[in-house]
């Protein structure tokens, strides 16, 4: 699975082609998303930092004097060791609400508009536009570029 930002570049027909021949799963985030939606910055970053902290102390309590670039470079299989589990990635998907795909747990957070607008500013009126399926409250794993394209317009 590749997941990417909202930023449309990424997807170019020889990309998707690629992916879809290697099997590679694309999910693209909404735009304007990515700070609450990576998985990464979410849980994972914040192990990492705990546990290359907990791997300073211990190497500054043992004596050994400072901890710079080759200290950190020796320390770093054990620091990714131990961020890097099985449970910790997990959960930073489920607590982004993309595996499972919960969009309602994303939803809550956006922030509500600031004002409405007008009737009278809105060009055309909302019971013109075409009724969107709903949102099913799980989604399996995208694999095509048609199932990705038919998410982006339910959304």
């Amino acid at each position: 699975m590749l997941i990417l930002d909202g930023y449309d570049s990424h997807l170019t027909y020889q990309f998707i082609q690629y992916c879809e021949l290697n099997k590679i799963i694309i999910l693209q985030l909404p735009a304007h998303s990515t700070h609450f939606l990576q998985s990464f910055d979410i849980v994972i970053f914040q192990q990492w930092k705990h546990w290359h902290a907990e791997t300073i102390d211990r190497h500054i309590r043992q004596g050994a004097g400072g901890f710079n670039h080759q200290t950190f470079l020796a320390n770093l299989e054990d620091i990714r060791r131990l961020t890097l589990t099985t449970g910790n990635i997990k959960s930073a998907f489920r607590r982004c609400g993309i595996a499972p795909f919960l969009p309602d747990r994303v939803l809550r957070i956006l922030p509500a508009p600031i004002s409405e607008p007008s009737s009278a500013s809105m060009l055309v009126s909302e019971s013109a536009l075409p009724a969107l399926p709903a949102l099913p409250m799980e989604w399996e794993p995208l694999r095509t570029h048609k199932e990705i394209q038919l998410q982006a317009e339910t959304i």
